[in-house]
């Protein structure tokens, strides 16, 4: 398996020296650029990174656009988002969300990010390159990489979960990176390659009506309740244990693949199943209400 890794390896290499090298040329933004990216397939935290940091840089006076290629959607060519779409398949379904949550920072949507970027120069200070590191092409001023820690641990995408090979880390400008893993990770092997890794933590804010968001409870409300989760994530595992903390009694789950239509028998299915359970809520992530809504 470590020879066939290594194999799989080497095309990413050979990709990343020739940019490096300046064999190929790199694409210059036409403002300040910051990275937000991981080295494995979903659940590393990107997308909760990217609006926080999309709202501290309001906070300091500062006009974010987000960059990102909108995985998931169905629409062809630009689409750039000044509030949320009217329906998620246009844009994707993590730029809905952050749309629905940051309707004044524009978003522009395309594989090229050098052609989303010049389409909302002049709204913005600093861009936001939604899950860029992979994207060597592009330049940045600095690389947010979000860790999982467990990098080391998995092989190659379709062997394992990683989609970018560890020696990048050693290439990687110390000055112009920063590490993020979520607090309580084990982290130690991963701190060879960086400064310092900071940490962080999610914390669920409310819980709303996907019919009606203006009806909506703290999280309080499902303490000590019989509930039922739905969710299409990368890491429904880290629902589950927010939802434990809370004070959740959850007694079952269904769990869908990431950034998947919902089909109305599915969300009828799921409702009936919670029903025989004898569930009091059924719970599901503002991602996969922005999907089920549709």
């Amino acid at each position: 398996m470590k020879v066939l890794t290594e194999l799989l390896d080497f095309p990413f290499w050979v990709r990343f020296k020739l940019y490096e090298v300046g064999f190929l040329p790199r694409k210059n933004l036409p403002k300040p650029s910051i990275s937000i990216g991981s080295l494995t397939i979903g659940g590393a935290g990107k997308t909760p990174m990217t609006e926080f940091l999309a709202k501290t840089l309001i906070k300091m006076v500062l006009r974010p656009g987000i960059i990102t290629i909108g995985y998931g959607r169905k629409s062809k060519g630009l689409v750039v988002l000044h509030g949320p779409p009217e329906n998620w398949l246009i844009s994707g379904d993590e730029p809905a969300m952050l749309a629905q949550n940051l309707p004044n920072t524009p978003i522009a949507i395309h594989k090229n990010r050098k052609l989303a970027a010049e389409a909302i120069k002049d709204e913005v200070d600093v861009y936001i390159l939604d899950d860029a590191f992979q994207n060597i092409c592009t330049k940045r001023d600095l690389d947010i990489l979000m860790l999982t820690c467990t990098e080391a641990k998995t092989a190659i995408f379709p062997f394992g979960l990683r989609r970018d090979t560890i020696w990048r880390l050693r290439e990687i400008d110390k000055n112009k990176a920063i590490a993020i893993a979520k607090k309580g990770r084990d982290c130690q092997y991963m701190k060879k390659f960086f400064r310092h890794i900071f940490t962080f933590e999610t914390t669920p804010e409310l819980i709303f009506n996907i019919k009606n968001p203006r009806i909506n409870f703290d999280m309080n409300w499902i303490n000590g309740k019989k509930v039922y989760l739905t969710a299409g994530i990368a890491n429904p595992e880290r629902f589950t244990e927010s939802m434990l903390k809370c004070g959740a009694s959850i007694i079952g789950h269904k769990w869908f693949l990431d950034h998947r239509l919902y089909r109305p028998a599915q969300v009828k299915r799921v409702a009936r199943k919670a029903k025989k359970l004898g569930a009091e809520v059924i719970l599901t992530t503002q991602k996969d209400a922005v999907r089920i809504k549709a």
